[in-house]
């Protein structure tokens, strides 16, 4: 089911159309059921030349047909670090640039079921805690961000496609095994299907099962933070008390509130720091993320631990 609860068909719409399957199809359900005030956001990554090229041609005929704006971006081309990463944030840079210059409600990506399986097959592989295994989120208001196809299948959208008569552009990048989340799709999941052939229906409701997990979890960790965290330090008994997971959950919070993100926190780390928090040794201190550190103080009459800038 295409999940539209969160959009009015008086919303002025963002939408990530690469000319693949998914976006194409969520493209023409919004436009058949009256979703018009659609922006059509291309982007061109340049990394497979004529291919790219093509692609952008056959969105921009599909936004002409359709009577809706195009915009296109060509990226330029990535020079080092993470190419996954880069890509992804120029993507949705370019997307929340549009939704400020059109005033649009929400931007809208065609990410779908088994791209939220890849991902947590991905997280598992590499570690990841249980929010990484509960994949992509529905809906992120803080970037204003909404994913309407996480609960259909790639081959439900590719028969409704069919049903239509509808063409679309077929990524030639994606049956490249030297990348990762292409091994998962092409390798992994065809074997994971022989011993499962519902695979795409149980980890559903596998994922169903550990957001509710996710959000409990989360939830304690939120009251704990408010009532605990004060000033930039937490009483160490008070944190010790609490379970393992919820200790964790605690640590990472605090870390993504100190640095927007998690992404240099890994869990040999986490456990770096819970050692030093158990041991509660006076002025212990552990790095906490670039440019700061947690540290164990005494104050008053309990030990605290307290994140300080380095230089201080």
């Amino acid at each position: 089911m295409v999940d539209l609860k969160d959009i009015s068909k008086k919303d002025r719409l963002i939408m990530g159309v690469s000319g693949g399957a998914d976006s194409v199809f969520l493209l023409l359900y919004l436009f058949k059921r009256g979703y018009k005030n659609l922006i059509i956001a291309h982007v061109n990554h340049q990394t497979r030349g004529k291919e790219n090229e093509k692609d952008a041609i056959f969105v921009h005929n599909l936004s002409k047909k359709l009577n809706l704006p195009f915009e296109e971006i060509i990226i330029e081309k990535h020079k080092k670090g993470n190419a996954e990463d880069y890509f992804r944030n120029k993507r949705y840079e370019f997307f929340e640039e549009l939704r400020q210059k059109y005033k649009a409600n929400w931007i809208i990506t065609a990410h779908h079921l088994n791209d939220n399986i890849e991902t947590i097959l991905l997280n598992f592989t590499r570690g990841a805690n249980i929010s990484g295994l509960t994949g992509i989120h529905f809906k992120d208001e803080n970037r204003h961000i909404i994913r309407p196809l996480l609960n259909i299948s790639r081959d439900e959208i590719e028969k409704q496609l069919k049903n239509w008569k509808q063409k679309f552009r077929v990524d030639s990048s994606n049956y490249n095994i030297d990348h990762s989340r292409n091994r998962i799709r092409q390798n992994v999941i065809p074997e994971l299907k022989k011993i499962n052939p519902n695979l795409e229906k149980t980890l559903k409701e596998n994922i169903e099962n550990l957001k509710e997990t996710a959000n409990f979890i989360k939830n304690k960790t939120d009251s704990w933070i408010k009532t605990n965290y004060k000033n930039n330090q937490f009483e160490i008994n008070k944190f010790l008390n609490q379970a393992l997971t919820i200790q964790n959950s605690i640590l990472s919070r605090i870390f993504k509130k100190i640095h927007g993100n998690t992404n240099k926190f890994n869990q040999n780390h986490l456990k770096q720091i819970r050692k030093i928090l158990e041991q509660n040794i006076s002025n212990k201190k552990k790095e906490f993320g670039p440019g700061h550190f947690i540290e164990i103080r005494k104050d008053k009459d309990a030990k605290v631990a307290r994140i300080s800038l380095k230089n201080k």
